[in-house]
């Protein structure tokens, strides 16, 4: 049971007249009133639902559906750099579950948080903003709080930029915390998505190859980006980036084309291309002659973050015949892509 005051604060017990069943939907935060620090709920500006990116939009699915078909107190923890779009995910989130929200972003004492979850009268979902900074001496005290010692159903959302901070029962603990979201930096595509939702952008290219060599992109930058094209014109925005306070990186990309054989015996392998500031979207051909004929053979890259792409032509039949392969050898194509930029690096392999 709680009641509410005339500024729509909510406290836990009851006063005749007063009483509310349930709390209502809508934001709130702790807050302490008197020197006998009594904890309340106070109203909080609500959140707005804004259009989502990339994984987001399969993020807040799977969360929706997760929680749709569960009763049980559940965790999800949102991990990575500032400016990702966890935030914003998590608001989308709590919009569409449609449970009142418990917004934690200082320190708060357990017991109060108990108290005022099990007289809400319907599930809640606690935020926990930026949690790193707000219990790092004190991370592993909520461990029980996340473990399900509430009466009343819980749904925890908990944000973090340094994960380091924090003690190690919190990860790998999928009783603990279903699903830990990695939000790491943006692929070009989805910045570039992002930037063109806004802006209609006039030096695509100019402005891809810039997004490619940047260091942790994210969607601030893509908003400062927004910015100088709304302050400087469209015209001038693909000059401008260069003078961004913003760190790129110098980078490599690279893919080799081989052939082998079920035994391991390499048929074919191509020199190294260099995939260098060729992105979104790449196409190359790779030309061997083999007798008096070549083999050509085209790969569509389609990030720049990730490695990773796509065959978009190859004639098993034709190659066969001029490797003289036989139609019941069994033979492996595969591309080894590589990008690094600064001290991270990344490979992966396409068979086909």
């Amino acid at each position: 049971m709680m009641y509410k005051t005339t500024n729509n604060s909510c406290f836990s017990g009851s006063i005749p007249g007063e009483n509310i069943a349930q709390l209502p939907i809508g934001i709130y935060t702790i807050e302490y009133q008197g020197p006998a620090n009594i904890p309340f709920l106070k109203p909080a500006t609500e959140f707005k639902t804004k259009e989502l990116h990339g994984e987001s939009n399969k993020i807040v699915d799977l969360v929706q559906r997760y929680v749709a078909n569960s009763n049980e107190n559940l965790g999800f923890l949102f991990t990575g750099q500032s400016g990702m779009g966890k935030t914003q995910t998590i608001r989308n989130l709590v919009n569409l579950l449609g449970y009142p929200c418990i917004v934690v972003d200082h320190e708060v004492e357990t017991s109060a948080l108990t108290e005022l979850i099990n007289d809400a009268g319907t599930p809640v979902i606690v935020f926990f903003d930026e949690f790193e900074k707000i219990f790092t001496d004190k991370s592993e005290h909520l461990l029980g709080f996340f473990d399900g010692i509430t009466e009343n159903r819980v749904i925890s959302f908990c944000s973090m930029n340094e994960t380091g901070r924090l003690s190690s029962y919190f990860f790998n603990r999928p009783g603990r915390f279903i699903f830990n979201f990695r939000f790491e930096e943006l692929p070009v595509s989805v910045a570039l998505e992002y930037i063109e939702s806004k802006i209609k952008v006039e030096d695509k290219e100019r402005l891809v190859n810039y997004l490619s060599t940047v260091y942790n992109l994210s969607y601030d930058l893509c908003d400062k980006i927004v910015l100088l094209n709304n302050r400087l014109g469209s015209s001038n925005l693909a000059d401008s980036l260069q003078y961004l306070n913003q760190d790129i990186a110098i980078f490599e990309k690279s893919a080799i084309l081989k052939i082998v054989t079920s035994t391991g015996t390499i048929l074919l392998e191509s020199e190294t291309y260099d995939l260098n500031r060729k992105v979104p979207k790449l196409d190359f051909n790779y030309e061997r002659k083999v007798g008096k004929k070549n083999i050509d053979f085209c790969l569509d890259a389609t990030e720049s973050s990730f490695v990773r792409g796509r065959v978009t032509q190859f004639d098993d039949a034709e190659v066969r015949r001029r490797l003289n392969i036989p139609p019941e050898e069994d033979v492996q194509y595969s591309i080894t892509m590589s990008y690094e930029k600064k001290s991270r690096s990344y490979k992966s392999q396409l068979v086909f």
